[in-house]
């Protein structure tokens, strides 16, 4: 029996009013939104989103495992996501005037398993791909 978590307006990079998400994608959108929000910046809910000033620090072995439990964190904190079935990976990517992460995330809904890949600086958060693993 499938869950039916409903429909929201799609938003990842930006809200578009023509487009529905549900299921799997809806909850991807929702974590998405979140590791999108610079944590204590709702005022209702100082928990919600991570802690960017990670993102600036120097990437060291502790750095980075800090990241990834932070981000562990926020998409378990994803009441839709499934407790224990999320894995992240933070890779630095070393460009030349800057250092990105590529940060990847997989988990399980009751809709059904999902992963994607993103990069992240201090600035921006770029959606590399989504894929619903079958």
């Amino acid at each position: 029996m499938a869950t039916d978590f409903g429909r929201d307006l799609w938003c990842r990079n930006q809200l578009v009013s023509t487009r529905y998400a549900r299921g799997v994608e809806l909850v991807v959108n929702a974590i998405i939104r979140r590791i999108r929000t610079a944590k204590g910046t709702l005022k209702y809910h100082p928990n919600y989103g991570i802690d960017l000033e990670l993102i600036g620090l120097e990437l060291v072995p502790g750095t980075i495992a800090r990241i990834e439990a932070e981000l562990v964190a926020q998409v378990e904190a994803e009441r839709r996501v499934l407790a224990g079935s999320v894995a992240v990976s933070v890779t630095p990517v070393v460009l030349s005037d800057r250092t990105n992460l590529q940060i990847s995330i997989s988990g399980a809904c009751a809709a059904g398993p999902f992963d994607f890949v993103t990069t992240i600086d201090r600035v921006t958060l770029e959606i590399l791909g989504v894929r619903r693993a079958a």
